[in-house]
């Protein structure tokens, strides 16, 4: 890497970090572009040349932290598919657990934008929760219509509570086990 870019991801990262404290301390909407730049010490051109809003920044940052998570071990093949949901959950609210609060920012300003979407890409939800259906040891038993739509059924319950975590500051344990109840349902009521 060129001393250039070094430097550049260097001072990215630097507002990345000065932001989210910010973020943390007086609340997303009580923090504007120019005070993130005058306590970084960089111009707003120096800002928007490498975020487009500080909305960027949440995503960034989010982004970095799902990044770390490793969901590949959600899954065991000597597992039902309500085990293995259940074990995705407890890693989901592990991460949401590390910084409780800069999530639920993420959650109130970035789902309402992007809707379910935002369960694509980095947070492609989708994903891991075919992997884990397709690895559980009842796949064959439980799942007997389409797989594709109990993803997306799957997708939306988790993407709808988390929303109601955010919005009306439910428990993260509450959740989970409202979330586990509806995936019952789904699998062992409709399907």
């Amino acid at each position: 890497m060129s001393l250039y870019k070094q430097h550049r991801q260097e001072i990215r990262n630097y507002i990345l970090e000065v932001a989210t404290k910010l973020f943390r301390d007086k609340g997303y909407h009580n923090v504007s572009v120019e005070e993130i730049t005058l306590s970084v010490g960089v111009a707003k051109g120096t800002f928007y040349n490498l975020f487009t809003s500080k909305l960027d920044i949440l995503i960034e940052y989010t982004n970095i932290l799902f990044s770390k998570i490793e969901f590949d071990n959600c899954f065991d093949k000597e597992k039902n598919i309500e085990d293995n949901v259940e074990a995705f959950l407890e890693k989901l609210c592990e991460f949401i657990r590390k910084d409780e609060q800069m999530h639920l920012i993420f959650l109130k300003e970035v789902t309402p934008m992007y809707g379910n979407d935002i369960l694509k890409g980095k947070f492609n939800f989708k994903k891991i929760l075919y992997e884990i259906i397709i690895n559980s040891k009842d796949y064959s038993k439980v799942v007997k219509k389409e797989i594709n739509s109990l993803i997306e059924i799957f997708s939306f319950i988790l993407y709808f509570k988390l929303l109601e975590l955010a919005n009306e500051m439910k428990n993260l344990v509450d959740i989970k086990s409202q979330i586990m109840e509806e995936v019952r349902y789904c699998l062992y009521g409709i399907f």
